[in-house]
């Protein structure tokens, strides 16, 4: 993925988020953190977005063009489609939505 798809993608992403209520974003390291209810659910870099999809939707995600298993850690897809076309665009508000619902759960 080149520097302005990924810079395309999480800015898409930040705008998606803006829509979603109960988000607080932490800063550090050249990483931004949207986390709810005090839980990570995207991060956010220049290589461009992670989601907290849950163990069961990553196993499906993975098998999507342009997702890897993320650095974050098990139950995390990080994004990085080869053009930012509208499937992209669907694909990466709806893991954030699913991401961001996820988050609220207690289990």
């Amino acid at each position: 993925m080149t520097e302005g798809v990924a810079a395309a993608l999480v800015a898409a992403v930040e705008a998606a988020a803006a829509d979603l209520e109960g988000i607080d974003r932490a800063d550090h390291g050249g990483v931004a953190e949207l986390r709810r209810a005090g839980r990570a659910f995207v991060r956010l870099d220049a290589s461009g977005p992670a989601f907290r999809l849950g163990a069961a939707v990553t196993a499906a995600a993975l098998r999507t063009p342009g997702a890897t298993p993320s650095s974050s850690g098990d139950g995390w897809v990080a994004f990085h489609p080869s053009t930012l076309d509208r499937f992209a665009l669907d694909r990466a508000t709806s893991w954030l939505e699913l991401a961001w619902r996820h988050a609220a759960d207690t289990d």
